[in-house]
């Protein structure tokens, strides 16, 4: 469940990025047009000021047309403005929950069974999952009784079993990891 909204999350996220990148474009050409009209009302009422031949008649017209898109232009570039700050607002909610995901921290003490153990590439099938809070790169220690075996490293998860590398130089000389063996994840002190 964790993870279809870890990936509903990202989904969203990427979603919100590429709107807030179109609406970073909308703005810019906006921007461009609003700069390019307040330029073209500069000339035209500098071309008023000078008495430009035909200025009276044509100027007047384009310098009212200009200066009501100029105003069109700013309302809809304020518009996008406060659009891609809710935007940007949202990206920044999704990239905080994704984080909070990831560094989510597994339950001290939490206890598994190994499955199946593949000695040829030192890696083990563990009956914890993401369902039990289980994250990759975490540690757990594997024991036999009371008798330490060594650690193993979760590097894939599912919702009810995780692979995990065992980490050969914490096993001792003349012992392995088997199946049955049980997984227990101890917090690291920092």
């Amino acid at each position: 469940e964790a993870k279809s909204e870890l990936d509903k999350a990202k989904t969203e996220l990427a979603a919100a990025e590429e709107k807030v990148t179109n609406a970073e474009t909308q703005l810019a050409q906006a921007m461009t047009d609003g700069e390019a009209k307040d330029t073209r009302i500069a000339e035209l009422e500098q071309e008023l000021a000078e008495g430009a031949p035909g200025a009276e008649t044509a100027g007047t017209g384009d310098v009212a047309t200009i200066t009501t898109e100029r105003d069109e232009l700013r309302t809809v570039v304020a518009g996008l403005e406060d659009r891609n700050a809710g935007l940007e607002a949202q990206v920044a909610e999704l990239k905080r929950k994704d984080v909070a995901r990831q560094k989510s921290q597994m339950r001290q003490g939490l206890q598994g069974t190994v499955l199946a153990v593949n000695q040829a590439w030192n890696f083990v099938v563990l009956s914890l999952g993401d369902r039990q809070g289980v994250v990759p790169n975490a540690e757990l220690l594997v024991q036999r009784g009371s008798q330490l075996l060594g650690k193993v490293r979760v590097t894939s998860v599912e919702p009810s079993t995780s692979i995990a590398d065992i980490l050969v130089r914490t096993v001792p000389r003349g012992l392995s990891v088997m199946p049955g063996d049980t997984v227990i994840y101890q917090a690291q002190r920092d």
